[in-house]
């Protein structure tokens, strides 16, 4: 074909068979591109390229225009395709008859016909898309539940409740959450002092056991026939003495458990604060939304005394334009000082664990005016004393203490007693009343690698840091009361 070229005003008389030669690193040095394969023309100056031609399929589409599809057509003008948009351009691999890489451009519409794009889009406008239904009601207070109730269930309505302080606090208490996990923290805490005092109790223990020893072997006590023998027992194990590790965990499982007491009653205390703030702030709140919408009606009765003023000529019309602005920004105060006041009423609902849509009318009309016959002086004693984070710290220290305590028994000798009853039946008929031992056992551990001084070490570390936690509790309980 022309020195592996091509001419594309050839007149093909068999298109089915009618073939492109395109360079390639091939045993032939050339592939064969039928009508419809595609020609990758990427690096056309290189004749080690592979795979060039696709067969009946394009490769990896990039960005760059380097692809082509091969195909015939019937008629050309000027040697380049007519009345088609020229979106793209590749180019045909090959040398013409002066061995030169020919790189004449043809051009391929890859674009649909805009005719089809108008039409699809015109019919898309034309279906019908049904309505998708909205929940408006209440959409930010409850959920929307309607897959999950069962039809015909009424929804429940808003409940009105007159609630004071004592109410408010009560109500909190009873259903907060964290004081039930303070509760039940103690609990645990309450059962492993439990755990603790059991490792100085005794313990018995049962034993069965069935021997299988190789037939012909010579027969022991306990063993019948030829390979095989039983033997129980029960044995009794008693610490005398554990050089202070079990009455150390004891005495700090105790101070935990104390922690945990002192955890419930602090928590109980921060839901009143919480419910008491809560409840004093949805008053502030009602009072504020009374006081802007107040604003809004003598505004309004100003704005209309002005307008009047002003057709009886006594004033300008900036004092009327001054009193309209007046009002908008009354309007929208009254507004913000509304949802300020449904905000508190939420937070306060919230609080007590109440619906989010309950209607609270307050009892109380005016903010009450306590009286504190205590100095400052006597406010900060009083916090050094009982301030919960001082208890809990001091707590900390001694359960610290204790741990090194427990550490340092690795150190010591530890002293048992125990006894134990033996016999050699699978049943209970081979009981003998003779089969009896008492024992008693001192062990000490002479050399363990270094694990009970690093454990001193740890714990030691573990007691400063808690001594520095309650003196930086201390020093910040008299900024916290002034």
């Amino acid at each position: 074909m022309d020195g592996l070229g091509y001419n594309v005003c050839w007149q093909v008389l068999n298109i089915k068979n009618f073939g492109l030669l395109i360079n390639a690193k091939t045993k032939d040095g050339y592939q064969v591109a039928y009508p419809g394969d595609s020609i990758d023309t990427a690096f056309s100056g290189e004749n080690s390229r592979r795979g060039r031609v696709g067969n009946q399929i394009a490769h990896t589409l990039t960005t760059s225009a380097t692809q082509a599809v091969f195909y015939l057509l019937p008629e050309r003008e000027n040697d380049r395709i007519s009345h088609r948009p020229l979106t793209q351009s590749v180019k045909l691999v090959g040398r013409n008859e002066s061995n030169e890489m020919d790189t004449r451009v043809h051009f391929i519409d890859l674009n649909p016909d805009p005719k089809l794009t108008e039409k699809a889009i015109e019919a898309q406008m034309k279906q019908s898309v049904s309505a998708k239904e909205v929940n408006f009601d209440n959409m930010l207070l409850q959920k929307n539940l309607n897959d999950m109730m069962p039809e015909g269930k009424v929804k429940a309505e808003t409940s009105n409740i007159d609630i004071d302080l004592k109410g408010a606090v009560s109500t909190a208490i009873q259903n907060n959450r964290d004081i039930r996990l303070a509760e039940l923290s103690f609990k645990q805490a309450e059962t492993a002092v439990s755990q603790a005092a059991a490792a100085k109790n005794p313990s018995l223990s049962y034993k069965w056991a069935r021997n299988q020893v190789k037939a012909g072997s010579a027969n022991s006590a306990g063993f019948y026939g030829a390979n095989h023998g039983y033997n129980q027992g029960l044995t009794l194990s008693w610490p005398i003495w554990t050089g202070g590790a079990v009455e150390g965990a004891i005495d700090a499982a105790r101070y935990a458990e104390d922690v945990a007491h002192i955890n419930v009653y602090q928590t109980e205390a921060a839901t009143k604060l919480a419910a008491a703030k809560a409840y004093y702030q949805y008053l502030e709140m009602i009072k504020l939304a009374d006081v802007a919408m107040e604003s809004v009606t003598n505004l309004d009765e100003h704005l209309t005394n002005v307008k009047q003023q002003y057709d009886a000529g006594v004033v300008a019309k900036l004092d009327v334009l001054s009193s309209n602005v007046s009002l908008a920004n009354a309007k929208q105060n009254s507004i913000a000082a509304a949802n300020s006041r449904d905000i508190a009423e939420a937070n306060l609902n919230n609080i007590m664990r109440l619906p989010m849509n309950t209607k609270l009318n307050p009892i109380d009309k005016d903010f009450p005016e306590p009286t504190f016959d205590i100095t400052l002086e006597q406010a900060i004693a009083m916090g050094q004393k009982y301030r919960w984070e001082l208890i809990k710290a001091d707590y900390n220290v001694r359960i610290a203490k204790e741990q090194v305590r427990i550490a340092k028994a690795g150190y010591m000798p530890t002293v048992a007693v125990g006894g134990g009853y033996s016999w050699n039946t699978a049943g209970l008929g081979g009981l003998d009343k003779d089969d009896w031992t008492v024992t008693g056992t001192v062990s000490w551990s002479i050399w363990d690698g270094g694990t009970t001084d690093a454990k001193i070490k740890s714990a030691s570390s573990g007691l400063k840091s808690a001594e520095e936690t309650l003196l930086k509790a201390r020093e910040s309980i008299s900024d916290r009361i002034i």
